[in-house]
């Protein structure tokens, strides 16, 4: 399967997007996560992380952040300040991408005597 059919499978919501832009983002993604990871969860992390940038790419054209507190008069919204670390936390595709990546990382055991 193709790395923009993945796309299209796991983020059909953004199937207005055109294909040029997606491969652009699939590009950068691809670019970013190491090549020795298995390719049947390689090309998933990827679709993902293109996702998770396009998601955020988005709403950068709005406020980013939730919502900390409204009031009501003279209208006020107040939004959090995301952090970068915690940037994939803000989408599901982010969130998934982490997940994949948790999936992947073998950690040393240790064993006390």
């Amino acid at each position: 399967m193709e790395l923009i059919d993945i796309f299209k499978l796991i983020a059909d919501e953004f199937k207005d997007i055109g294909d040029d832009v997606i491969n652009s983002h699939l590009e950068l993604a691809d670019r970013r996560i190491a090549k020795n990871i298995p390719d049947y969860v390689r090309e998933e992390m990827v679709a993902n992380l293109a996702a998770h940038r396009i998601d955020i790419a988005l709403r950068s054209k709005q406020a980013s952040g939730a919502v900390s507190s409204i009031s009501e008069g003279k209208l006020s919204i107040a939004y959090n300040v995301v952090k970068a670390e915690d940037s994939l936390d803000t989408t599901k595709y982010g969130a998934e991408y982490k997940q994949l990546l948790k999936s992947c990382v073998i950690t040393p055991m240790t064993r006390v005597c």
